[in-house]
């Protein structure tokens, strides 16, 4: 006999693995990161950190992330190509938003 247990919600959210680096953001099945860096770098690899620290939690608790609906969005001050962010260890990267966000002032 397998029993299932139903938790509310603020206690997965409550006890999920958090950084200083980061700030969270959740709402439904929706869950935001971000980091504030002037190196690009710096910030997805903190970002890279705190989502390998999410997926031991989940696996912890058998959930499974469907990296096929996950998607990244890099908001910038200068114009670069988009770094690749990883789940799951794949081979391939979280999908990129098609438009990252360049925040420059219009001229």
């Amino acid at each position: 006999m397998q029993l299932h247990y139903h938790y509310p919600f603020n206690i997965f959210t409550s006890d999920q693995p958090s950084t200083v680096h980061t700030a969270t953001g959740d709402f439904a099945n929706n869950k935001v990161l971000l980091a504030l860096y002037s190196n690009r770098q710096t910030a997805l690899n903190i970002i890279q950190n705190h989502i390998n620290l999410l997926l031991m939690w989940y696996k912890g608790w058998e959930i499974n992330v469907n990296e096929t609906k996950s998607i990244h969005c890099t908001f910038t001050l200068r114009q670069a190509v988009c770094l690749n962010v990883y789940l799951n260890h794949l081979p391939h990267a979280i999908f990129p938003f098609t438009n990252p966000k360049f925040l420059a002032p219009p001229n």
